[in-house]
Formats: structure tokens, C-alpha cells, sequence
């Protein structure tokens, strides 16, 4: 197993995919969709868990957008990379970088994201990988 403290994880730099022991890792924030050319790498990789920036909650018509991610544009891309099986069966989906006036409150998003697999992020967490 391999404990990562979640502060850890966010100091890393953005977009970045970290590899350590037999762990993959993408941490993706203040960006929006992933290019093409990421798609290309990624999808030669097999990932234990990735970080998505969650600005935007579910709202529509937001411009922040065009910099950062809502929950359909994060819903995309995990069809995606789990129909590409870049994603393990078994990786973390987590959520950070939470607006808190664009989501709702924490409990909250837990009830509706767990079951998803989607995990919103807090501060403090620390994620186990094994």
C-alpha cells in the first residue's frame, strides 16, 4: 500500500502524471478538458487514481469553464478513460479545487458523488492507493 497525504498530491504540479513504486497517478487541475495530445500519452498508461479539478459543480453557462471543470466535462472524461481502460477498475476519482458558492456543501456532494465513485476532496484527507 502507499499513503499519500492529499496536501502532497496538491503541490504537484498541474497536470502532472506521477509515477512512484507501481502507483500512476494524474493530478489535473486549473485545467478543463484534457488535450488531445494528453488522451495520446494517457491512453498507453493504466492510472490508480486521478485528481480532477471540480470548480464548477453541475451548473451550466458558467465562464469559468474555459479554465476549469464542471461535474458533466469530469463525467466525460472518466467514460472515457475508463472505456479506454486508462483508469484501473479499482483507481480513486477525486475531486479538488471545490468552489464552495459553485458546489453544494460537502455531506452533500458525498451523498450524491460516492455512489458515482467519485470522491470530493476536504481538507485534511489523506488517500490510501494499494
Amino acid at each position: 500500500m502507499n499513503h499519500i497525504p492529499f496536501a502532497q498530491l496538491a503541490s504537484r504540479i498541474d497536470g502532472e502524471l506521477h509515477t512512484g513504486s507501481t502507483l500512476r497517478r494524474l493530478y489535473a487541475t486549473d485545467g478543463s478538458w484534457l488535450l488531445a495530445n494528453t488522451w495520446n500519452t494517457l491512453r498507453k498508461k493504466r492510472l490508480d487514481a486521478i485528481i480532477w479539478d471540480a470548480t464548477c459543480g453541475e451548473g451550466a453557462g458558467d465562464p469559468r469553464i474555459f479554465s476549469h471543470n464542471d461535474m458533466s466535462m469530469i463525467r466525460h472524461m472518466n467514460h472515457s478513460l475508463v472505456k479506454g481502460k486508462v483508469l484501473k477498475p479499482d483507481a480513486k476519482i477525486i475531486l479538488t479545487h471545490i468552489a464552495r458558492k459553485l458546489q453544494p456543501p460537502h455531506a452533500e456532494m458525498e451523498q450524491t458523488l460516492l455512489p458515482e465513485g467519485l470522491i470530493p476532496a476536504y481538507d485534511g484527507m489523506s488517500v490510501v492507493l494499494s
